[in-house]
C-alpha cells in the first residue's frame, strides 16, 4: 500500500450537480479501484451523497450525507498500514 507508508489527504470542494452519479475529486493511482495508488470520489445516489475512498484496489464507503450541493466540505481521508 502507497510502498507501506502512511498517508493523509485532505482537500477542500464546492461541487456542483452536474448529474452525474459519480464525480472524481482526487486520483493518482494507475487504474480503476485506484491500482497502485489512491482516488477519492463523490457519489449521489438517490439524494444519498457520499465520499468514497480507495486504496490499492480496495473500495471503502467513507461517509454518507457528507455533502451539499453548492458548499464547501472539507474532506481528510488517513490512510494507514
Amino acid at each position: 500500500m502507497l510502498n507501506g507508508q502512511n498517508e493523509t489527504i485532505s482537500a477542500w470542494f464546492k461541487i456542483q450537480d452536474s448529474g452525474d452519479q459519480w464525480q472524481r475529486l482526487l486520483d493518482k493511482s494507475t487504474g480503476g479501484d485506484a491500482q497502485n495508488g489512491y482516488a477519492v470520489w463523490l457519489r449521489d445516489s438517490a439524494g444519498q451523497s457520499t465520499i468514497d475512498l480507495a486504496v490499492d484496489g480496495n473500495a471503502y464507503a467513507l461517509t454518507t450525507g457528507a455533502y451539499n450541493f453548492n458548499e464547501w466540505t472539507h474532506f481528510v481521508g488517513i490512510i494507514t498500514d
